[in-house]
């Protein structure tokens, strides 16, 4: 019996590990469970996979609000610092047991509590600041997907005061972050793009989400022309950007400002 009980938890854990959170034993929100994927799956953060299991004993609002927390920790301390990993093990062993074993004893104020230790230790406030202005399309292609897609869950949140722990909220629907691809709002073309662009051509102000279809129709052309499709996009994002009349350097770098500073408080465990 214990072997079997073995061989189903190594059979739940494989399919957390590939993206498949509802086989992994999981109750997760459509948004949450893309979250979660795509972090296991594409960022390759598989040192959370312990905690993320044990949450499987919790309720499902519960198992949410704690993977809710882990998993931007994770991009954080793991994904944008590389921080030490055996910390965090050493760290956190306990309140695995805790979560998996006496769940009712478990309370998301102490993991965020030892979560919010590591960050001060390893992965600080301006590191973060340092490390999202440095992410640049061609070596982050993967980071800077998970950015904005975490921009647009959080985006009607972050603009009703940001209170509290970072919420998804309505009119926010799931989307496949695999699936998306990254577009140049600027052409990425130099001589297009104009030489007062080139130190934003290839960062995150610059930067948005599209379906695949949304992307062949924009194709290289420059933004008058991408507009309406940006209008049209059921992302939000992508309809903040439309509101733009014109778009040039001066554009780019505000909208650089304000995806960090929105990254900052969502990447906070401080509340």
């Amino acid at each position: 019996q214990r072997v079997e009980a073995l061989k189903t938890d190594m059979l739940k854990i494989s399919a957390l590990a590939e993206g498949n959170i509802v086989g992994g034993g999981l109750n997760l929100s459509p948004v949450m469970s893309e979250r979660l994927a795509y972090t296991l799956r594409d960022l390759k953060q598989l040192w959370i996979l312990p905690l993320v299991y044990a949450a499987q004993s919790l309720r499902a609002d519960h198992q949410e609000r704690l993977v809710c927390v882990l998993e931007r920790f994770a991009f954080r301390y793991g994904v944008l610092a590389r921080a030490r990993i055996a910390e965090y093990d050493r760290k956190i062993g306990p309140m695995i047991t805790k979560v998996r074993d006496t769940p009712n004893e478990y309370r998301l104020a102490d993991l965020e509590a030892i979560l919010r230790d590591l960050l001060d230790r390893y992965a600080t406030t301006e590191a973060l600041k340092r490390q999202l202005d440095g992410l640049d399309y061609d070596k982050n292609k993967k980071e800077l997907k998970y950015l904005l897609a975490i921009s647009e869950f959080m985006l009607a949140w972050y603009n009703g005061q940001a209170n509290g722990r970072p919420t998804v909220m309505a009119p926010n629907v799931a989307i496949d972050i695999r699936a998306m691809t990254l577009e140049h709002v600027s052409p990425q073309n130099p001589e297009e793009a104009g030489v007062e662009m080139l130190p934003h051509l290839h960062k995150i102000g610059n930067l948005t989400l599209l379906s695949e279809d949304e992307n062949n129709r924009a194709g290289n052309r420059p933004f008058h022309n991408k507009r309406a499709i940006l209008q049209e996009s059921r992302l939000q994002i992508n309809q903040v950007l439309a509101e733009n009349e014109e778009w040039g350097a001066d554009q780019a770098s505000a909208r650089q400002e304000a995806l960090t500073a929105q990254a900052m408080r969502i990447f906070d465990l401080n509340f």
